[in-house]
């Protein structure tokens, strides 16, 4: 199971074989990394993108691993349409480093 600062990498068919591995996480922060900071809609109950470097990225998962599990495919397709120049990649690994962001409350009652 994913944890937060895991670092893995996705493999994933398709019809680019220059475009079937995709890192995710990891520690090397080169320029062409997209970077995403996720976050959790409490009311919606869904991981979504809440910031990211691509322009455009627009993902949602009902868990953080089916929201990660989407990216490499949305990352794909945002610059083979029109973002590959700006992060100096027409084929090859596109690194996505993903930041968790959630949100909890701990009740201390009775403590004074």
């Amino acid at each position: 199971m994913f944890q937060i600062g895991d670092s893995f990498s996705i493999a994933f068919p398709g019809p680019h074989p220059e475009h079937r591995f995709v890192s995710v996480g990891g520690s090397a922060m080169a320029e062409q990394t997209v970077k995403v900071t996720a976050g959790f809609d409490r009311e919606a109950r869904v991981w979504f993108v809440e910031e990211s470097n691509l322009h455009g990225l627009n993902v949602e998962g009902a868990t953080l691993e089916a929201l990660i599990e989407k990216l490499p495919g949305a990352v794909v397709d945002l610059l083979e349409v029109e973002a590959a120049g700006e992060f100096g990649l027409e084929t090859g690994d596109v690194p996505i480093e993903v930041v968790a962001r959630a949100e909890t409350h701990a009740h201390l009652g009775g403590i004074r």
